[in-house]
């Protein structure tokens, strides 16, 4: 809301010889700058009511708000007068026009939806419940809610309102930097707007829309820019796509859109549209839906949320190939609070994490083939910037995978083995219509599309790239002794013992084995074909992945490290670790010998240090020639530091000084940090 300078100074002069104001005289002041208003408003409405009827036409309701600073791109009129009971029809008086202004001051500007919406986050935030949030939370925040933003940014637009970069925020004063940040972007888009309309009509067609967005940092499907507008103009609620309700009719599928297309956008259009884009994350409709039902899928429950665990396997469901490390990372920025838990929100949040990685990926093809720095590719360069991503393509097609399609069955029984690739296509007539080659934008379209057919390749294969299937593929051969295609029960029983001891042996897993086996047999037969033997595989690797999570957050709760710490401890193992073939990083182990040395960095081994060692890896992982996987690596590092194992922690400390000696000269005790600083800056080991 607008204040009034001179309102302020004229009030100031009558009320006080100095420029401060005690308790008292300060609620006077804010006593008599209401009246002020209230008496400008009724001179206001006076002048609008040229019939002293005491009722003004609905067109007023807007412009009267904005004399006093209260209309803006986001206000929600319609909101504002259900709230006081006015009607179009019917028009407004002046009771009510002041309870809106009330109601405006009251909460800034903003709906009912939008503060209910900034509480929520801000809740999410606080994670400590210490009632602010700093300016890493405030960026974070920003970042959770669509507004691209990084820590320096969020400094300056503190500076910009005269707050120092390492304030505390309540809520309230969470609400009013909100506001600030409200108009900055409005700011902004004007500004985009201005420079994106080209005719100087004042409107923007769906074209120049594409820069506008473009310029906001997002690289939409262009189906998605479709989406948004047609949702806009027709009035749909992004509250409805919070809600995974999305509407169902189809959009027409678009490679271009041509100038002039069927909509076309005002100032306040143009700040609707924004917000339902950010609203869906950048997605299309169907994308969105697609989302929405891979969460549904996991809920099984119905409540709304699922467990962090399931997060791999609904990206998987939705053809992210994604490494561990990359999905414990994603699932930590938007599991702020440490639930353990996701709803739906925030699982779409984790896929655009993706998509923005793969569009990162895109950018930097795109400028280590851009040689001249021209800022265009050739069809030669675009070809092999493509090729660099691993993706199959061609000037005149596209190899969609190594592996047959009739080597597996589509999991939705539709044959498309007839089906032309999406990007196929997108190549081909890009490279009929580009006579000059492929800017950053175009690049990044059909990169996506690209993407989009890997994706809809590795759902069909259930989660596993082409090199894992031809892998696969041998095991499945191996098995099936008597070249049937399929593993009969009696073949069934050699490859269970060979790949899964555990679960083959163990009277307490055999339930899940069988549960396994029944969900994977899709037939119904008693036997496995490929398709079948895939979905086991795929099943088995995702609860030893579910177990081994599992066994990781009880050792971190047991070692009682700090999250930065264990993503420490986690990047030192995976430097020696050994990743078995056709596994992941959960998979990763250690032997004692590796060990032994990675110690040795960090304090003295001779022959008595390296014996009691020895014991502790024993004692930790059950016998002395086993591997440590990860939990039972932390463990370990836990035991040797609160042991002080071979002076660890004035080694320790002692090395890390030499490594950082700036940081180090202020620290007077150890911590877990200065064994990761010492494994990259190695020391003289003095034998014992």
């Amino acid at each position: 809301p607008h204040i009034r300078l001179e309102w302020v100074d004229q009030i100031m002069r009558r009320m006080a010889r100095y420029n401060t104001l005690d308790l008292k005289e300060f609620i006077k002041f804010v006593y008599r700058y209401a009246s002020r208003e209230r008496s400008h408003l009724q001179q206001t409405f006076a002048q609008y009511d040229k019939l002293n009827s005491g009722v003004l036409d609905d067109v007023y309701f807007a412009p009267l708000l904005a004399t006093f600073g209260l209309a803006s791109l986001d206000t929600d009129f319609d909101g504002l007068r259900a709230e006081i009971g006015q009607h179009e029809d019917t028009g407004f008086n002046f009771k009510q026009i002041e309870h809106a202004v009330e109601i405006m001051h009251e909460r800034l500007g903003f709906s009912s939806q939008d503060i209910e919406r900034f509480k929520q986050a801000f809740k999410k935030f606080d994670a400590d419940s210490s009632g602010d949030l700093d300016s890493v939370e405030i960026t974070a925040v920003l970042g959770w809610m669509g507004y691209a933003s990084s820590v320096d940014e969020t400094v300056n637009i503190l500076r910009e309102n005269g707050m120092a970069a390492d304030h505390k925020f309540r809520k309230q004063e969470f609400l009013v930097l909100m506001r600030k940040v409200r108009q900055r972007e409005m700011n902004r888009l004007q500004n985009l707007r201005d420079k994106a309309d080209t005719d100087g009509n004042g409107l923007i067609d769906m074209m120049e829309l594409q820069h506008i967005i473009y310029a906001l940092g997002y690289c939409p499907d262009l189906t998605a820019i479709y989406d948004v507008a047609q949702d806009t103009q027709s009035g749909s609620e992004p509250a409805g796509v919070r809600r995974g309700v999305v509407p169902q009719h189809r959009s027409p599928a678009m490679a271009t859109l041509e100038p002039g297309h069927e909509f076309v956008f005002s100032m306040s259009d143009l700040w609707k549209f924004v917000e339902l884009f950010r609203a869906r994350d950048g997605f299309s409709r169907a994308e969105v839906a697609e989302i929405w039902e891979a969460f549904k899928r996991y809920d099984r429950d119905g409540e709304g949320e699922i467990s962090t665990l399931e997060a791999g396997k609904v990206l998987r469901w939705l053809g992210y190939r994604i490494s561990w490390e990359s999905q414990k990372a994603l699932v930590a920025e938007v599991d702020v609070n440490h639930s353990g838990r996701i709803d739906g929100i925030e699982l779409q949040k984790i896929v655009r994490k993706c998509r923005e990685q793969d569009v990162r990926a895109m950018e930097t093809a795109f400028r280590e083939y851009d040689l001249r720095n021209s800022g265009m590719l050739t069809k030669r360069q675009t070809h092999a910037a493509l090729r660099s991503l691993g993706y199959a393509t061609d000037f005149d097609e596209t190899n969609s995978s190594a592996t047959s399609d009739n080597d597996v069955n589509n999991q939705d029984g539709d044959d498309d083995d007839d089906e032309t690739s999406c990007a196929s296509e997108d190549w081909q007539n890009s490279s009929a219509d580009s006579k000059t080659g492929f800017d950053l934008h175009a690049f990044l379209r059909l990169g996506l599309q690209y993407r989009s057919d890997e994706r809809t390749n590795f759902r069909k294969y259930v989660g596993y790239s082409s090199t894992e299937i031809e892998n696969l593929r041998r095991c499945f051969n191996h098995f099936d002794i008597d070249d049937s295609g399929s593993i009969s029960h009696s073949e069934l029983k050699e490859l269970l013992a060979t790949a899964f001891p555990e679960l083959a042996t163990s009277a307490k897993l055999r339930p899940y084995l069988l549960k396994l086996l029944e969900e994977a047999d899709a037939n119904l037969n008693g036997d496995l074909d490929f398709a079948d033997f895939l979905r086991l595989m795929r099943q088995v690797r995702d609860l030893l992945e579910r177990d081994m999570v599992i066994k990781e957050q009880a050792a971190v709760k047991e070692v009682n490290f700090r999250l930065d710490e264990v993503d420490e401890f986690r990047e030192l193992f995976m430097q020696v670790a050994v990743v078995p073939p056709g596994c992941d990083e959960l998979s990763a182990e250690i032997n004692f010998a590796e060990f032994a040395r990675m110690v040795s960095r960090a304090c003295p081994l001779g022959d008595r240090n390296r014996a009691q060692l020895a014991v502790h890896f024993e004692e930790v992982t059950g016998r002395k020639d086993s591997q440590a996987d990860f939990p039972e690596f932390l463990r370990l590092m836990s035991r040797l530091l609160k042991d002080n194992f071979a002076n660890m922690q004035e080694h320790t400390r002692t090395a890390a000084e030499r490594c950082s000696p700036k940081r180090s000269s202020r620290r007077h005790s150890i911590d877990r940090k200065s064994v990761s600083r010492v494994s990259v800056c190695p020391t003289p080991v003095a034998a014992s």
